[in-house]
């Protein structure tokens, strides 16, 4: 009788190669989510500054010299959608206490964004528009 089959030992001696194959793979994909949050806070703080030059160049149209005064309404949620009539994002960004997500502060000048176990802060100066990482490990990486 001639069977077309897979012996106990063929299927064990499989399992034990992709067990280390797996092994292997998984500890370099463990720093992609860290490295991808890392990116994402950095696109979103270089669309912020974008949208803050925007709104600067809207105001300076009309005639106005002043920079936006805060980057969201004390209790707005998603955050740096601007205030009143001065619209920075208009579908903001939506805050969360996740890695990669940002928080808001009670003055809509502050705001913190989580990367893994590190927490940076970004303060908005309405003096000069600008917007920068004041604290955090990595704020070089996020302030160029």
């Amino acid at each position: 009788m001639n069977k077309h089959a897979f012996t106990m030992i063929e299927l064990i001696f499989v399992i034990v190669i992709l067990g280390i194959l797996a092994a292997v793979a998984l500890p370099r994909f463990g720093g992609a989510k860290t490295s991808a949050d890392l990116s994402r806070i950095k696109a979103d703080a270089t669309t912020i500054r974008a949208a803050i030059a925007n709104e600067r160049a809207s105001q300076v149209i009309k005639g106005e010299r002043s920079y936006i005064p805060k980057l969201n309404d004390n209790d707005a949620d998603p955050l740096f959608t601007g205030v009143g009539n001065r619209q920075l994002l208009p579908l903001g960004i939506k805050s969360g206490t996740g890695s990669g997500q940002w928080q808001k502060s009670s003055n809509g000048k502050t705001f913190t964004a989580k990367v893994g176990d590190d927490t940076y802060t970004f303060t908005y100066y309405d003096n000069n528009g600008s917007f920068k990482c004041t604290s955090g490990n990595k704020c070089n990486y996020f302030n160029n």
